[in-house]
């Protein structure tokens, strides 16, 4: 086992790892064969021609929050990833593979589409839903006959943000336990659960020509290795994820190759983002644009060798779609931006390549403060910014800790001019269908706490916005309220979320995160004045007028709560959400009818609501219309399988149809959704009981026990039932 790693330091990651192999003529002379490559065509000139791999299956790899410089195939002084170092060295490695956005959902959507967020319009994690206009590689390879499937490891990529289509299988499927806050551990996977999540997929569809997407998340804070990797990497955890990650990983390249997959599999792993792990004043990622948060790798393993081992020049994520089509022979599609690196996998350092764009616009959407745009160009990185900053890369400017601005004012106004010329290229005929995601509490509680806030400024309008380099430390105070509210120490949260807005009113996400806290504290009043404040500095965030909503709602408020839903709905016509709540507000005052009508309407707006198939289904169900509730529970259970009460309702009505085994189905399949729903342990216990199967009545029976100490019917039970066995002996 690796001994553990070294403290990160900025000299290191400046360090590369010296590990090429030789290459002899004939090994490149054999792969060029192989791929039936022309290296020369009639005018003279180097060039590439007909790179088909014929046949070839395609598997992409990405790789969370995972920096560049902590693989060792990069450099050698942080962790030991022996099993991704030999997939480059049968590969070509990336030394300079640029993010375009340090944040998750952004920067896969550019990985997968081709194309530059300014395009795309795919901003943030959270907000955003990638627009039907933008052809995915999951959807041009479909078309091409592959069998497709993605293994998605956070809840943040859940299909709910639009990186579904195009797939036979999407598993975003996560066990949410319903506690008081929800923890990171519930909405994300291990490794260790994806890979043979994938596996057991190839598996089965292996035979055919396939396109597998395999997103690993484990590198993201917080840092909690498994052992032994949390022992070894004891001061330095986040290093101790990507080992464990890359030990994985080894163990699906050996299934890979015992499946006969390996051979005949062109294999592509690339970071999404780094971590910036302190530098520049950010822990995490989505602040800053600096080079840890947006240096990543990329490894191209083709099944026959590429002649590049290494590859100095610097690319972008967003080249990896047009590699990939390239190497399958398949034109690119309308909406691909990048290149393909093919040429430069063939060692061709021709004109066209070494320029890179990233950006975070998280700044401005959550706190009103200026995005960050950065484009590499001659040695050179420009950051625009309200203070602009210029670092000169190839001459110790790697740590980005010497701003050149002044002393190369006529250098940096160039590639600055460059900038803004190459962003209103790239966003010529860009989409705009993409619209905010209709998110519930539940949607934002898991993305808080995944420490993305949901809420979205509107600046379009405003000008001079503060410089994110200014506000490090206001950033970092609500990145530790978000923690206090995880480890459920709501109170001092309150305390620190108050006192930051006390310095800084006009942090809109801060407004809507204290509304929270008071409202998990059922502080309701307090937490009403704080999402009427987001609405003054917000007129249209629809996120908050929900809020408000919900929290009249909770205060029994129903005139109050009716009376604003109709002024949010002239607001948002054509929102379903506010139908939905006019529905609930009707069923709180008993009028079914009413409510059912409400709903009615809501699913005119959106056929596929399916919070309000279940609640249709539940009325339905307390009316004793035992067809109609199965109706409505079976459509909310096939739009969202993992939709809290769907099937722990259904398992009711079964059971009130005299349907056992439905019904026994029915409530093991709400335990995996909501283990500590004591009512569906309970109930479960009782329909083992009338099939006959006593053994696992008592295990249901204990299992209640243990979620509810304080519930004594099952004690009692469970008493008796061993009571009476004693006396049948």
């Amino acid at each position: 086992m690796a001994a553990p790693a070294k403290n990160n330091s900025q000299a290191s990651r400046r360090r590369r790892a010296q590990w090429r192999r030789p290459i002899f003529p004939l090994a490149i002379a054999a792969a060029i064969i192989a791929l039936g490559v022309v290296l020369f065509g009639p005018s003279g000139k180097r060039h590439i021609h007909k790179r088909k791999l014929q046949g070839c299956n395609v598997i992409l790899i990405t790789l969370d929050t995972t920096r560049a410089d902590y693989l060792s195939c990069y450099d050698a002084d942080h962790v030991p990833t022996p099993n991704l170092d030999a997939l480059a060295a049968a590969g070509t490695i990336f030394d300079r593979c640029i993010s375009q956005v340090p944040l998750t959902l952004p920067a896969h959507t550019t990985i997968l589409s081709g194309s530059y967020p300014a395009f795309h319009q795919v901003r943030d994690n959270g907000s955003f839903v990638v627009p039907e206009g933008l052809e995915l590689l999951s959807e041009t390879l479909r078309r091409r006959g592959f069998a497709t499937s993605a293994f998605i490891s956070a809840y943040v990529l859940h299909r709910k943000w639009g990186l579904n289509r195009g797939w036979d299988y999407y598993g975003d499927s996560f066990r949410f336990s319903k506690l008081k806050t929800v923890s990171l551990s519930n909405i994300q996977k291990l490794a260790g659960d994806v890979l043979p999540e994938a596996e057991a997929w190839l598996e089965k569809n292996g035979k055919r020509r396939f396109f597998s997407w395999i997103h690993l998340y484990d590198p993201h804070a917080p840092y909690t290795p498994p052992e032994p990797f949390a022992s070894l990497y004891r001061s330095n955890p986040y290093a101790g994820e990507v080992a464990y990650m890359d030990a994985e990983l080894g163990k699906f390249f050996s299934f890979l190759k015992a499946r006969g997959l390996w051979d005949n599999t062109l294999i592509v792993a690339a970071g999404d983002h780094g971590e910036m792990l302190g530098e520049h004043g950010e822990n995490a990622h989505g602040f800053f644009v600096y080079e840890a948060a947006v240096h990543v790798p990329l490894i191209v393993r083709s099944p026959w060798r590429l002649p590049a081992r290494r590859v100095a020049t610097t690319v972008e994520l967003v080249d990896i779609v047009p590699t990939i089509l390239e190497a399958l022979g398949i034109a690119p599609g309308k909406t691909q931006q990048g290149k393909s690196l093919l040429r430069l996998a063939f060692g061709d350092e021709s004109e066209g390549f070494g320029q890179a764009l990233c950006e975070t616009w998280y700044p401005r959407l959550h706190y009103g403060w200026s995005e960050l745009t950065a484009i590499y160009q001659d040695g050179y990185k420009f950051i625009e910014a309200p203070q602009e900053e210029l670092y000169d890369l190839a001459n110790g400017g790697m740590a980005e800790d010497d701003n050149l601005w002044l002393k190369k004012s006529a250098i940096g106004k160039k590639i600055k001019k460059n900038l803004q010329d190459f962003q209103a290229r790239i966003a010529r005929g860009s989409l705009s269908s993409t619209t905010q995601a209709a998110l519930s509490r539940e949607d934002r509680q898991k993305l808080a706490a995944l420490g993305y806030l949901s809420t979205v400024v509107d600046t379009t309008e405003k000008t001079g916005l503060p410089d994110p380099k200014t506000k490090i430390q206001v950033y970092n105070d609500i990145t530790r309220v978000r923690d206090l509210e995880q480890d459920g120490r709501i109170d001092q949260a309150i305390v620190l979320m108050n006192g930051i807005l006390a310095r800084d009113p006009e942090i809109v996400d801060g407004h809507s995160l204290l509304g929270n806290l008071y409202y998990t504290e059922k502080r309701f009043p307090e937490a009403l004045a704080a999402y009427r404040q987001v609405i003054r500095q917000k007129a249209n965030d629809n996120f908050a007028m929900v809020d408000v909503v919900n929290t009249l709602m909770a205060m029994k408020q129903l005139d109050q709560a009716e009376k604003e839903i109709h002024a949010f709905r002239a607001i948002f016509p054509k929102d379903a959400t506010f139908l939905r709540l006019l529905g609930q507000v009707a069923e709180q005052r008993q009028r079914p009818d009413e409510a059912l009508a409400w709903f009615q309407k809501a699913l005119i707006l959106d056929p596929k609501y399916a919070e309000v198939y279940l609640k249709m289904g539940e009325i339905l169900f307390q009316r004793q219309d035992l067809a109609g509730a199965e109706k409505c529970l079976a459509k909310a259970q096939e739009i969202n399988p993992d939709l809290s009460k769907v099937a722990f309702i259904r398992a009711q009505v079964a059971d009130a149809c005299g349907d056992l085994e439905l019904a026994r189905k029915s409530y093991l399949r709400e335990l995996e959704i909501n283990e500590k729903n004591v009512g569906a342990a309970f109930n479960l216990a009782q329909v083992c009981k009338k099939l006959g199967r006593m053994d696992d009545a008592l295990r249901f029976l204990r299992m209640t026990t243990e979620i509810d100490p304080g519930f004594n019917l099952p004690f009692f039970i469970i008493a008796r039932t061993n009571f009476d066995s004693r006396q049948n002996l």
